[in-house]
């Protein structure tokens, strides 16, 4: 006898009566995880669920993870040598391995029309909560509920069959999803137009490059009805034309609904399209709230940053210094920056025409004559200005200890809008050689009424001048 299912195709478990999603995970007491079936990133609890749409309303979250934990095994790796597989010899000392937790005690919840950004330094768990999310790897305990067809890209040609062409994988990819043919029929064109692949749409994947290969992943995901959406990383891949039209995509498919999880380390892509942030420190949640609160918080966190890591090239010299959004020697750093008002006063926020000050406290290690303060202000992803002391006539020198460098504008010629700031101190004969470089992690926003159309980016001081011919 066949099992009950339910209108849509899916089948009810103790756990998901109603056939709405798929659950995966260890329930509390139970001492086992549920059976699954993976597919190109997707798991379901059955064929029937890998088939069909849940219906997916606004009054419950399209993803909920509780008290999630992963831990990974490590074992000795019992690696001998020719000599010792020979003579039947083996090493005598093994050094424990102890497990490493990759994840801890992690909840939050995603709900339609709701996208959430993953942040944190390198091995903060980002990626991982991404796989767990997936179904691609089980959490050791804890439960994770997703609700719909989840779209996921994740890894560099996750999912595809090197030796099938792009038009060939495309298919493979949405028949693994539950996809119909007439579905992918439909949105052939548009899949392959996004990831600007039409001459190399029949050549075997394995031929193309690192971004090809993210570009098809990403528009296949994205094209194919998702109701759930995972991305790590993707808006760092391809030409500014691409980044601008999968940000657009992504602002599309959350309008329309699709509850999307986002890893960056770009905190200016995080900012313009997450709702809410989680904060992954070293496999715990540090913080989880609003995006303009966890930045905030995150960006203060990168600031304060007392003794950076060091790396030195074979010759002693100190080469790079990298937290994440910072990177520079440290001989002389930018302590704190301010936007200042006409006032004099620390504000973010501005209106046009008036007086504004960029303030930066900085510490030199000892006295650097050589360095030039640059800053760069962005809108929407678009760079809007580069401004250079030296271009400017202004060679600063930084005697050892604190001082500080201030540009005056006299009029703010800074239309209304969020604007991200970029400031570095850097080598004035060399561009790439910083001293310290803040990358994205100052804002202040221009405000004012204005009338409908009236909004440029930039309002340049310029005369106009009519002049008539006489014959």
């Amino acid at each position: 006898m066949c099992p009950r299912t339910t209108a849509d195709g899916r089948r009810p478990t103790s756990d998901d009566p109603q056939g709405t999603g798929a659950t995966y995970g260890t329930p509390s007491g139970s001492g086992k995880s549920f059976p699954l079936a993976r597919s190109h990133g997707i798991w379901k609890m059955d064929s029937h669920a890998a088939l069909s749409h849940a219906v997916i309303t606004d009054t419950q979250p399209a993803i909920t993870v509780e008290s999630v934990t992963k831990v990974y095994p490590r074992h000795f790796h019992d690696a001998r040598s020719l000599k010792e597989i020979l003579t039947f010899r083996r090493a005598r000392h093994r050094a424990p391995h102890s497990p490493l937790t990759a994840l801890r005690d992690i909840s939050f919840e995603v709900r339609p029309h709701e996208m959430v950004g993953i942040i944190g330094a390198n091995g903060a768990g980002k990626s991982t909560m991404l796989k767990v999310l997936a179904g691609i790897t089980p959490p050791t305990s804890g439960r994770v509920h997703c609700r719909g067809r989840i779209g996921s890209l994740l890894e560099l040609g996750a999912g595809f069959q090197p030796d099938l062409s792009g038009m060939e994988n495309i298919y493979l990819s949405a028949s693994v999803m539950g996809v119909t043919r007439g579905t992918v029929d439909a949105a052939l064109d548009a899949i392959i137009d996004f990831a600007g692949l039409r001459p190399f749409i029949h050549t075997p994947v394995k031929h193309y490059s690192s971004g090809m290969y993210v570009r098809l992943g990403f528009s296949i995901a994205i094209h194919l009805e998702p109701d759930l959406l995972l991305v790590d990383e993707v808006l760092s891949v391809g030409d500014t034309a691409f980044q601008v039209a999968s940000f657009r995509r992504l602002v599309e498919l959350r309008e329309r609904g699709v509850a999307a999880v986002l890893v960056s380390h770009d905190l200016h892509a995080v900012e313009a399209l997450c709702d809410r942030l989680l904060w992954l420190d070293h496999g715990e949640a540090r913080a989880w709230g609003s995006t303009g609160e966890i930045l905030n918080d995150y960006r203060a966190f990168i600031q304060g940053q007392g003794d950076l890591p060091e790396l030195r090239g074979s010759a002693g010299k100190l080469v790079l210094l990298i937290p994440e959004g910072r990177v520079g020697t440290g001989e002389v750093r930018i302590e704190a920056v301010r936007i200042l008002g006409p006032d004099g006063q620390q504000t973010q926020t501005l209106r046009p025409g008036q007086p504004m000050t960029i303030e930066l406290n900085c510490l030199a290690q000892r006295e650097i004559l050589d360095a030039d303060v640059m800053i760069t202000a962005e809108h929407e992803s678009l760079k809007v200005t580069m401004i250079s002391a030296q271009h400017h006539g202004f060679t600063p020198i930084f005697p050892a200890g604190r001082s500080t460098v201030r540009i005056h504008f006299p009029r703010c010629l800074f239309s209304i809008g969020a604007y991200q700031l970029t400031t570095a101190l850097v080598r004035r004969d060399d561009l790439f050689a910083f001293y310290d470089h803040h990358v994205r992690l100052h804002r202040f926003s221009v405000i004012t009424p204005a009338p409908a159309g009236a909004n440029p980016l930039l309002s340049l001081p310029l005369e106009f001048d009519l002049r008539v011919e006489t014959r």
